[in-house]
């Protein structure tokens, strides 16, 4: 009877366990044709560079860029949060945020700027440091790291902002000719047609 009794308990902790590997969150593929990043709606790509959140609702966003993603963080403190994915530098493997070592190195370039790249063992963290410098980041270290771009994508935004600045005016200044290039018209048609009549 004993015997029994605990094979049911084994037979029923058994299928309690299974049920709780069956609710374990994974990462979802990237898919480039419609995938965009949760903070700056560019294109996400299949990238090392890749993040995600999974909320407990089961609803992804995918970001670009690690620092878009803790941008994302800071933004939404209130949403319920069941895992977050990065992707080992070199492998391109999804990790749990809190599993992974990191480095920061402004000479990095990461799609959004933020330098900051993921690896799945701090060994190949620490390598690429010896070869490339950088600074080593724990996953708690980022909870304080200064998430801030570049200024070559600062520079670049800005860039981008003067130039179309420039077109506007030069629309405007084409517009200011178009419309003295009419009124003269008008004028010399006027006169033309006052001297028909005398």
């Amino acid at each position: 009877m004993k015997i029994s009794k605990i094979l049911g308990l084994l037979l029923l902790s058994f299928i309690l366990l299974a049920g709780c590997g069956n609710n374990e969150v994974e990462p979802v593929a990237i898919d480039e044709s419609t995938d965009t990043c949760a903070i700056c709606n560019m294109q996400v790509k299949d990238s090392a560079f890749a993040t995600q959140v999974i909320l407990s609702n089961e609803k992804v966003h995918v970001f670009d860029d690690i620092g878009c993603m803790y941008t994302w963080f800071d933004e939404n403190e209130s949403e319920e949060v069941a895992a977050q994915f990065v992707r080992d530098y070199h492998t391109k493997e999804w990790i749990e945020g809190d599993q992974a070592t990191y480095v920061f190195n402004p000479s990095i370039q990461t799609p959004m700027s933020y330098n900051v790249v993921s690896f799945e063992s701090a060994e190949d963290a620490e390598q690429f440091i010896a070869e490339n410098e950088g600074n080593l980041l724990s996953y708690d270290d980022l909870q304080n790291h200064a998430w801030a771009m570049s200024m070559d994508m600062e520079e670049h935004s800005h860039g981008e902002e003067h130039a179309g600045e420039e077109g506007h005016s030069g629309h405007e200044d084409h517009a200011d000719e178009t419309d003295t290039e009419m009124d003269m018209n008008h004028d010399s048609e006027t006169n033309s047609d006052h001297e028909d009549h005398e």
